[in-house]
């Protein structure tokens, strides 16, 4: 049985809301600075003879001398928490929707995931990689290699 898909007793079900809404904080925290970038495009004039940017290099180094780092990450606040509460939401929703299901977490990614990736490989006439070596199956130098 694969180690990682079994349930580690100390993955409790507030851990992996507190690591959903974290790695959504990280996202936007990551993102943020793009967002300000595409939004001030964005409010740009379609008339392109009263643009004040010509792209997103230019829009990115006039954003910066304009306000210097703080323009980046104005507003960014109420972003964080929306985010942190968007994680925290979309884990709850994916246990509870598990749980009404009944489906056991190691079920999650075994027998769908396989099927596809031998469907994807057989369309692509790529050779289908053997699980946990990174060879194609039926390579014979990782034959016996697990």
């Amino acid at each position: 049985k694969n180690e990682a898909a079994v349930r580690r007793p100390d993955c409790t079900y507030s851990n992996r809301v507190l690591t959903g809404s974290v790695a959504n904080v990280c996202c936007t925290l990551l993102s943020f600075p793009i967002d300000v970038i595409h939004y001030t495009l964005m409010a740009e004039p379609s008339d392109p003879a009263h643009r004040r940017y010509t792209g997103v290099v230019d829009c990115a180094k006039g954003t910066f001398a304009r306000g210097g780092v703080r323009a980046f990450v104005a507003g960014l606040s109420p972003a964080l928490a929306r985010s942190a509460l968007g994680g925290a939401v979309l884990v709850s929703v994916v246990e509870a929707v598990r749980a009404r299901l009944s489906i056991p977490e190691d079920d999650v990614s075994s027998n769908h995931d396989r099927e596809s990736r031998e469907e994807s490989a057989s369309a692509l006439g790529a050779p289908l990689r053997e699980e946990g070596t990174g060879a194609p199956s039926g390579c014979p130098a990782m034959r016996g290699v697990r």
